[in-house]
């Protein structure tokens, strides 16, 4: 797929499973993190626990992906898997960024809600849950 076909989205299953990989490299990314953050008591027990909690919610949805990634397509979405796995890979950047468990619990659960909204194979959603993405990504990148 060129870089600037914006018309087929997730449109094939191995499109899919690269998104779901992306995202599965993310909630490592994350783990490894609050990880971290708990052992050097930089982070409370109630955080890791919720951010573990979410964190895991990823990765189930990210198997989902894997086990459905014939039937999980999403079609005219107005971006292209590169831009999509791109997003995902910046917030992935933004993770090592991140200096408060807030910034880490939002940028979670939107890439939580990106991964249900693949899942859903709804191209509304999915655009919402990008721009939210790529919204917390910039902020935090810009830091």
């Amino acid at each position: 797929m060129e870089k600037g076909d914006k018309t087929h989205g997730l449109s094939s299953a191995e499109e899919v499973l690269q998104a779901a990989d992306a995202i599965t490299n993310l909630a490592d990314k994350a783990q490894k993190w609050v990880f971290e953050r708990f052992g050097a008591r930089q982070l409370d027990q109630e955080k890791a626990h919720e951010l573990f909690a979410s964190i895991n919610q990823i990765r189930h949805i990210s198997n989902i992906l894997y086990t459905a990634a014939a039937t999980v397509v999403v079609k005219n979405l107005g971006e292209s898997q590169q831009e999509i796995i791109h997003i995902i890979d910046e917030g992935k950047a933004a993770i090592e960024k991140i200096d408060k468990a807030r910034k880490m619990i939002d940028l979670i659960a939107d890439i939580l809600a990106l991964a249900a909204a693949i899942n859903t194979g709804k191209p509304a959603s999915v655009l919402a849950s990008l721009r939210e993405v790529r919204k917390d990504t910039e902020v935090i990148l810009a830091i």
